[in-house]
């Protein structure tokens, strides 16, 4: 789906949506429908703009190393938005998510990908030093552990590979607090870099960082040397 209208197409309940954010049942909410879950991110987000900033990000990232990503890990992948974008990115790439439905819905979307049910504070899945680019779109929200998940995200990237994170900063500070827990579990921060410029649509996302002074930034991480 490409356009504003084959999304609106979708069986969607908005009041049932509103509901479950009301009582704090969204993430149940839209592990029962990922097709209402990827309209939302997609436009109500510009999870696409995001997608494809990440993608110059990487390419940028190939310029200096170059070589291309042997292997792009997308964690929680969700419907795949950002994994089928940066499926051209890698020689391989893998989306991973724990939700079974988010999972089946993205097998439907590209039989091209390798698309595995894991919880990305484990990847039991993943062998060690076998992903070059570890990324993560708005994930950092769901992180139960932070130890866990930075722990092994270390173990799965190769000596080389980086992490690209997205989470907001305000006032230009990062979240509080997971720079450091990276740097803690035997990462690096390099660098942060602005995520995507919103424009055209009016996006309720845009709108929001304006009124609170929030930003949603990059981050590149890589292990210490």
């Amino acid at each position: 789906m490409s356009s504003l209208e084959d999304y609106m197409t979708l069986p969607f309940n908005i009041a049932e949506w509103g509901a479950s954010m009301a009582i704090g049942r969204e993430e149940y909410f839209f592990a029962n429908n990922p097709q209402g879950y990827e309209r939302v991110v997609d436009i109500l987000l510009a999870r696409s703009a995001h997608a494809e900033r990440m993608r110059a990000v990487i390419e940028q990232h190939c310029d200096e190393t170059g070589r291309k990503p042997r292997r792009i890990l997308d964690t929680p992948c969700g419907t795949g938005i950002i994994t089928r974008t940066l499926a051209d990115s890698a020689d391989e790439i893998i989306g991973v998510d724990d939700s079974p439905s988010m999972i089946e819905y993205a097998k439907r979307t590209s039989r091209e990908i390798q698309w595995t049910l894991d919880d990305f504070h484990q990847l039991d899945s993943i062998p060690s030093e076998s992903i070059d680019v570890y990324t993560a779109v708005g994930g950092t929200r769901f992180i139960d552990s932070r130890c866990a998940f930075f722990a092994t995200m270390y173990r799965v990237l190769s000596q080389d590979g980086i992490a690209v994170l997205s989470f907001e900063d305000q006032g230009g500070k990062p979240t509080k607090g997971l720079i450091h827990a990276a740097e803690h579990q035997g990462l690096t921060h390099r660098k942060a870099v602005p995520g995507p410029t919103l424009w055209g649509m009016l996006s309720p996302l845009k709108c929001f960082n304006a009124i609170t002074g929030r930003d949603m930034r990059f981050h590149i991480f890589g292990k210490q040397q």
